[in-house]
């Protein structure tokens, strides 16, 4: 049974390029052209058994996350006042997650504006190197 995939974009010649590639190995594509369209797909696919999160950079994109009724909205690289004003539109119609920009510095303002999830790529990409060998494990 070949993956099901989704792919959303508002650049048309973005998302047949990708179907295409998708489609080469093997996977079952479709294709939405707006987060209203992806979220309505979505739902159709799996209804009640799995929650449905879009990332939004923007207000008119919270917008849209909302009156298409996705279920976690994940606001990507905003502003503090831009977090502010997204979640009094959204004001728990949907769970709310804070990603991009997130370091150990700002992580406090943003637990105080009430968000749910915040995710921080500096934990990862901003770790120091450790590099280990087992050329000298020996059997105890």
């Amino acid at each position: 049974m070949a993956k099901r995939v989704l792919v959303v974009d508002d650049e048309k010649l973005i998302v047949k390029g990708i179907r295409f590639s998708l489609e080469q190995d093997g996977m079952d594509v479709e294709c939405a052209y707006d987060g209203e369209e992806a979220v309505a797909m979505a739902k159709e696919y799996a209804p009640f058994v799995r929650k449905i999160e879009v990332e939004v950079e923007n207000l008119e994109m919270v917008k849209e996350a909302v009156e298409a009724g996705a279920h976690i909205i994940m606001l990507d690289n905003m502003t503090h006042e831009q977090i502010k004003e997204a979640l009094e539109y959204i004001a728990g119609r949907a769970e709310v997650e804070v990603s991009g920009n997130v370091t150990r510095e700002n992580i406090a303002k943003l637990t105080d504006l009430g968000v749910d999830y915040i995710s921080s790529g500096a934990l990862t990409h901003s770790s120091p190197i450790l590099d280990l060998s087992l050329k000298n494990l020996h059997a105890i």
